[in-house]
């Protein structure tokens, strides 16, 4: 790829600096390429460490399949690596918010919607505990 992307971050633990950041499509997971070669998949409800890494040298992209299941990883000689990653299944209230949110994207929205006040703060992301 002509220009390479530009880096991200340097931080964590090894100080390493990002390369891309992909979302996968419900919003679980997080994928991340560093200059570490490594290629790293987070749970964004679990603060612990990645739950799955794989070393690709010279990553610079990455992204997930519509369906979340599989990842590509580009590299900086022009090749790309999948990888079918474990997807955890979802809590219901996950995807309900989801596919409301998909329909409902203006947050203004939401506070029109005839549902009770603490679904109407879960939509929005603004309480957590209720539904998880």
């Amino acid at each position: 790829m002509s220009p390479p992307p530009p880096k991200i971050l340097a931080g964590g633990a090894n100080h390493t600096w990002l390369r891309d950041v992909a979302f996968s499509p419900f919003g679980t997971h997080i994928m991340t390429v560093a200059d570490d070669n490594q290629c790293r998949f987070w749970n964004v409800f679990d603060n612990s460490s990645p739950k799955f890494v794989t070393v690709l040298p010279d990553s610079i992209s990455c992204c997930f399949s519509p369906d979340g299941r599989v990842a590509a990883v580009g590299s900086k000689n022009g090749s790309v690596h999948f990888i079918s990653y474990p997807v955890s299944v979802q809590k219901l209230a996950q995807l309900c918010r989801h596919v409301i949110r998909r329909i409902v994207q203006n947050t203004n929205n939401i506070d029109r919607l005839s549902v009770p006040l603490p679904l109407k703060r879960y939509l929005m992301y603004r309480d957590f505990e209720t539904f998880g």
